[in-house]
Order: structure tokens, then sequence, then C-alpha cells
């Protein structure tokens, strides 16, 4: 693993910024509920569901022209390339939909962690079960646990940033105290590459999945205080490992894919749609 080169001022600083985004601990809501697609079958055709992630056909890289600059510190030079060498954790066929636990894996993973997709998603992820009351459809906020069970090849959803940053900090109050998970909400893309990236920090990031599918909006229900939320389909969580601001190209570990790279105009224009989400993992400041 190379040398984490943030500065500990830099680190303090972000450190102190994420803890702003933290927030009670929610409890798993166990209730006779039912699968949302269950619900949904009866008024919708089944090919309205989103086709399985696993059909993507996104191709990936073997040698992508690219070098591995680094800030020249005499002319403070911003660098226009750099990769993390970051091994790949596919979701399927377990997870269909945990895309988000999966990129969680991948990282702790190439922090040295030898931890397996589904003991993360067993003992850490936040899931609260879809339940049905007053001819509603109700479930959880995405922003706050997962909705239903990314086991499930039917569900219709996912999670955001926040719960998987509160996964993330249980595992480490489990397992190692050295660490901490940031969460990134809102920051660019621009800035993700020359805060993190460039020092080696592998970011976890929100964009839409097969070929960075335009979003739509087909399923919907009610949370416990009544709001609605309108789910992106497609919404999808990967790894961003490098980029290259010469050939236009991010690079990632997609749990769906593998390594990949997808071309930055478009990359962003998701990763902005969907609300800028992201998070990292990195040491604690001393």
């Amino acid at each position: 693993m190379k040398k984490n080169k943030l500065p500990a001022l830099m680190l303090s600083v972000l450190l102190m910024a994420g803890c702003a985004h933290g927030g009670t601990e929610i409890k798993t809501k166990q209730t006779e509920g039912v699968s949302a697609v269950t619900e949904l079958d009866s008024s919708q055709p089944d090919d309205s569901l989103p086709e399985t992630e696993e059909e993507t056909t996104t191709t990936t890289y073997d040698d992508v022209n690219d070098s591995d600059e680094e800030l020249d510190s005499e002319t403070d030079e911003v660098p226009t390339s750099h990769r993390i060498d970051v091994e790949n954790i596919m979701q399927m066929p377990e997870l269909p939909f945990g895309c988000e636990i999966v990129s969680l894996t991948i990282v702790l993973n190439h922090l040295g962690f030898n931890v397996d997709k589904m003991y993360m998603c067993d003992n850490y992820l936040t899931t609260i079960d879809y339940w049905r009351a007053n001819d509603q459809l109700y479930g959880p906020d995405p922003h706050e646990a997962f909705p239903g069970s990314p086991k499930d090849k039917h569900n219709i959803s996912g999670c955001f940033a926040q719960v998987i940053v509160r996964a993330a900090e249980r595992f480490f109050q489990d397992n190692n105290g050295q660490y901490t998970a940031v969460n990134t909400t809102g920051m660019s893309l621009d800035e993700l590459e020359h805060t993190y990236i460039d020092n080696d920090i592998p970011v976890i990031i929100w964009v839409t999945s097969k070929d960075l599918h335009e979003i739509e909006y087909k399923y919907s229900w009610h949370t416990a205080d009544e709001r609605i939320i309108n789910f992106p389909t497609y919404q999808h969580c990967l790894v961003m490992t490098g980029y290259n601001s010469e050939t236009g190209v991010i690079y990632t570990a997609d749990p769906l894919v593998g390594n990949t790279f997808y071309y930055r105009p478009l990359f962003e224009q998701r990763y902005i749609e969907l609300g800028t989400e992201s998070l990292v993992i990195v040491p604690k400041s001393e």
C-alpha cells in the first residue's frame, strides 16, 4: 500500500467537516413487511422492473494510455492524471443490489482488511423492510437505511453515502480504530480527485449502472413520517480509483463489471444528478 500523502492538517479539517453528516444510529425495524416489488407487481408488468445489473456490458481496460503524474512541489502544478491499484470485488450473484456495501468491502480490502462482502452485508449494513399500511407502501429513507435486502434480485432500490459511512464506522469500532469514514457528499469531482485520488485514497461514489444510464423514476414509497421517496432507477455505487484529464476518463473498481473506466463528462453529470454522494476512508488524525 502506498504511503498516505494527505497532510495531517488537511485530514484534520476534512474529518471535522465530515462530522456534520453524522447522526443517531438507526436500528433495524423488524416488521411483517412485504417485498416492495411484490406489491408493485400487481399494478406493473414484469418488464417494468429494472433489468438485473449483471447485464451491464461496459468494456474493461487492460492498458489505457496513462501516466501517474505527481504534484511538482517546485511549480505547484496540478497533476493531470493519477491511478490507484485497487482490486475489484464482484457483487454478483450473491448481492444483485448490494453495490454500496460491496464498494465499501473493496476499499476495506485495499486497506488490508481481509473481509468478505457477505460478512459486511450481514453484520454492518442497516436494512429496513418495506411494509404496507392503509393501502400505502412504506419503507425507510435510503439516506438512513437500505430498503429491503440487497440479496433480493427483485429489489427496486439501494442506499446512499451516510448509510455506508455508518456501516464503516461500526466495522472500525469492532476491528480497528485507526481509520474513519468521512462523508464527502457535496464535493466536486475535481475536489475528490485532487484531495483524495492524488493522495492514493480511493473514493466510494454514486453514479448509475448500465454504462451510466439515464436516471428514471419508476418507484416510490412513503416513509414512516409520510415523506414520499422517489427512488432513481439505475442508481449505482462504485469505487473511483483514478482519472486522466488528458484522455478524459475516470478509472473505477466497479462491483458490476470489474476494473473499468468511464468517460468523465457523463460520469460527472450522473454524479451531480444523484446529489454528489460520496465518501472516503482515511486514517484518523493524530
